[in-house]
C-alpha cells in the first residue's frame, strides 16, 4: 500500500471515530438530561410521598397513668400530623392527643392529652408525621389528670389474721375542695353499708386501716365484698361548667390475702383510731 493510500485510510479512520465520540457524547449528554429531568420530577414527588408516610420518633420516658400530657412542638413550615404515643416495649399505638387550640399559634403546636390508670406502664414514644418541615423540637409536661382519679386499694393482713386495707386516693385538680372524697362500704346481696368516709384534706388521701377493728366497734355484720369510692368535683377544661371524677374498687373478703411477714405493709392503728374517736366526739 503506498503512502497517500495509507494516508487516506488514516483520515478515514480519524473520520469515522469522530463521528463516534460526537454520536457517544450525544448519548451521553441525552442520558443526563433525561436523569436530570427524571431527578426534577420524581424527587418532588417521592418526597411527598415521604413526608406523608415517614414518621419521626421522640422518647417520653416513663408513663403511669392517670395523667394529663402537655406537648409543644415548635415548626417551621407546616404543622405535624398524626401524633399518637407508641409503648417502647409493646409496639401498641395510643390515640387520644389532640390540639389545644387557644395556646397553639404559627409555628407551634399544642397537643393535650388526658388518660387514665387504665392505659399500660412503661416507657413510650411520641410519634408524629413530621411534614415538610426542616427541623422539629418537641417538649413534654407530665402533668397531675384534669379529670381522672388515681385509687389503689391494697388488701392485707397482720399476725393475727386482722382484715387491713391500704387506701391511696390522689386528685389534684379537684373544683370547690382541696382533694377527693373517700368511703368504704360493707356489700352483701341485699344491702350496702357504710363503714367509713374521709373528707378532703388537700390533693392526697393515704389511710392504713384495721377493718376487723372497724367491724368489731361498730357491730356490722357478715358481708361479701368491701366497695372503696373516691369522688371529686373538677372544672371542664372548656368552660363549660363542672363535672365529677370517681373511681371506684371492690374486693372479695373470701379472697383477702393471708398474712405475709415480709411484705411491705403498715400496721398502724392510728388511722382507725382517729377514725373511732372521731364518732364519738
Amino acid at each position: 500500500m503506498t503512502l497517500p493510500e495509507i494516508q487516506k485510510l488514516r483520515d478515514r479512520l480519524y473520520r469515522k471515530r469522530k463521528r463516534w465520540v460526537l454520536f457517544l457524547s450525544l448519548v451521553m449528554l441525552a442520558c443526563i438530561l433525561i436523569c436530570a429531568w427524571s431527578t426534577m420530577h420524581i424527587l418532588p414527588v417521592y418526597g411527598r410521598w415521604y413526608r406523608a408516610n415517614h414518621f419521626d420518633e421522640h422518647p417520653i420516658g416513663h408513663l403511669s397513668g392517670p395523667f394529663l400530657l402537655d406537648i409543644s412542638i415548635r415548626y417551621d413550615r407546616e404543622p405535624p400530623k398524626d401524633a399518637h404515643l407508641v409503648n417502647a416495649e409493646t409496639g401498641n399505638h395510643i390515640y387520644g392527643l389532640s390540639e389545644d387550640p387557644d395556646r397553639s399559634r404559627p409555628g407551634l403546636l399544642i397537643l393535650t392529652g388526658d388518660f387514665d390508670d387504665t392505659m399500660q406502664k412503661g416507657n413510650y414514644l411520641l410519634k408524629l408525621r413530621p411534614g415538610d418541615n426542616r427541623s422539629l423540637t418537641c417538649n413534654v409536661d407530665i402533668l397531675p389528670s384534669r379529670k381522672y382519679m388515681a385509687l389503689t386499694a391494697t388488701p392485707y393482713r397482720n399476725s393475727n389474721n386482722d382484715l387491713w386495707l391500704e387506701i391511696h386516693a390522689e386528685f389534684h385538680n379537684a373544683a370547690g375542695t382541696n382533694g377527693p372524697n373517700v368511703s368504704i362500704s360493707l356489700n352483701d346481696p341485699e344491702r350496702k353499708i357504710d363503714i367509713c368516709s374521709f373528707k378532703p384534706d388537700g390533693p392526697i388521701i393515704s389511710k392504713q386501716l384495721n377493718l376487723s377493728a372497724l367491724f368489731h366497734d361498730l357491730d356490722l355484720p357478715a358481708g361479701d365484698l368491701i366497695s372503696i369510692s373516691a369522688w371529686a368535683e373538677y372544672a371542664v377544661p372548656d368552660g363549660s361548667g363542672t363535672a365529677y371524677s370517681k373511681k371506684e374498687r371492690v374486693l372479695e373478703l373470701n379472697a383477702w390475702p393471708t398474712h405475709d411477714p415480709d411484705g411491705p405493709y403498715d400496721y398502724s392503728m392510728a388511722d382507725t383510731d382517729t377514725y373511732l374517736a372521731s364518732l364519738t366526739g
